[in-house]
């Protein structure tokens, strides 16, 4: 009878996160058709990093429980909190972003790349769970990554610096 406990947790948490994995695929899907022949901005203002909190202007992102690759893709302004906050895309498919005065502190964490099986080396595709004050569960948001430059011998770091935001979307609401 005891070893029919943990079996009983190991397969209903594999079939949690199979489930997740679906959806990520399915957002994926989603979020890249959306965002055909959108041009993201990158963010124009100063950017401060102090650990694992980045100021933008006057707005802050404190990143929890999230890769090193997080920081480096905020301090190269790829994201920043009013595209996070303020995006979105209209009924004719054209990207919007309002203009906010002040954000304030966005709180992101479990930052990570996605390991998807159709990868290419001039892609990458990653998730992040936003924490809002007032809300009791995350918001689950994905983007990709493109460097036309780079191959599968590209460090990290450099495929980053001399990559462009190419998809950006929301998920779902993780309950």
């Amino acid at each position: 009878m005891r070893h029919i406990i943990p079996l009983i947790f190991f397969l209903g948490f594999n079939s949690l996160l199979i489930a997740q994995s679906n959806m990520e695929r399915d957002c994926v899907k989603t979020i890249r058709n959306n965002s055909k022949d959108i041009q993201f901005p990158k963010f124009i203002g100063k950017i401060t990093v102090q650990k694992d909190t980045i100021h933008f202007d006057n707005s802050v992102i404190a990143l929890n429980h999230s890769s090193p690759d997080a920081i480096f893709i905020f301090k190269q302004g790829l994201l920043f909190p009013a595209l996070i906050v303020a995006a979105s895309t209209g009924g004719d498919g054209k990207f919007e972003m309002s203009t906010l005065p002040y954000i304030g502190l966005l709180s992101i964490s479990s930052f990570e790349e996605l390991k998807l099986t159709d990868t290419i080396p001039t892609i990458k595709t990653y998730s992040f769970l936003l924490w809002r004050r007032g809300f009791a569960n995350p918001s689950l948001y994905l983007f990709q990554l493109t460097n036309e430059t780079s191959n599968s011998k590209t460090s990290i770091d450099e495929f980053i610096k001399n990559a462009r935001l190419s998809a950006f979307g929301f998920c779902s609401i993780l309950i």
